[in-house]
C-alpha cells in the first residue's frame, strides 16, 4: 500500500506555490499587465487609484483584494484535494485549475491575466498528481462501524 505523505505534500506544496505566485504577481510592476502601459506607457484609469506609473507594483495599483483572492483562488483546489486525498476530489481540484486558465485567457487584457498564467501550469501538474494518485482507502472509524445491527 502506497503513503499518503508525499501525496498530500504535493498537495500542499501546489497551493504553497500558488500563494508564491500571487505575492510575487503583486510586486511586480504593473506594466506586465496593463495593455496601456505598452502602447501609450501610461496606466488606465482602469486600475483604480489616480497617481500611479507602470512602474508602480501591481499591489499598489489595483490593491490588496484582487492579489488575496488571486492566491486564494489558486491555492484553494490543491488545499482541498491534498485534504480529501481522494482520486475523484483531485480530479476535480485538476479541472477546477484549468477552468481558472481559461477564465484567464477571456480576461487577457486585465489583472486576470495572472490566473491564467498561474493556473495553466498547476493544472497540468495537478492533473499529472491526480492520474498518479492512487485510491486511498479511509479506516474504519470504529468496531460498532463494522457489527452488523440486523441480526
Amino acid at each position: 500500500m502506497r503513503s499518503r505523505v508525499p501525496f498530500r505534500g504535493t498537495w500542499f506544496a501546489v497551493a504553497a506555490l500558488a500563494m508564491a505566485y500571487a505575492i510575487v504577481s503583486g510586486l511586480s510592476p504593473v506594466a506586465t499587465i496593463s495593455m496601456s502601459c505598452g502602447k501609450i506607457g501610461e496606466l488606465s484609469p482602469f486600475y483604480g487609484r489616480s497617481g500611479f506609473t507602470c512602474t508602480d507594483s501591481i499591489l499598489d495599483a489595483v490593491g490588496l483584494v484582487p492579489v488575496a483572492l488571486l492566491g486564494i483562488l489558486l491555492a484553494a483546489p490543491p488545499v482541498i484535494a491534498g485534504v480529501a486525498l481522494n482520486r475523484n476530489v483531485s480530479l476535480c481540484a485538476a479541472v477546477a485549475l484549468g477552468f481558472m486558465a481559461i477564465f484567464g485567457l477571456l480576461n487577457w487584457t486585465g489583472f486576470w491575466v495572472l490566473m491564467l498564467m498561474g493556473a495553466l501550469p498547476a493544472a497540468v501538474f495537478a492533473a499529472i498528481v491526480a492520474a498518479l494518485q492512487p485510491h486511498f482507502r479511509r479506516p474504519v472509524a470504529s468496531v460498532s462501524d463494522r457489527v452488523n445491527f440486523a441480526d
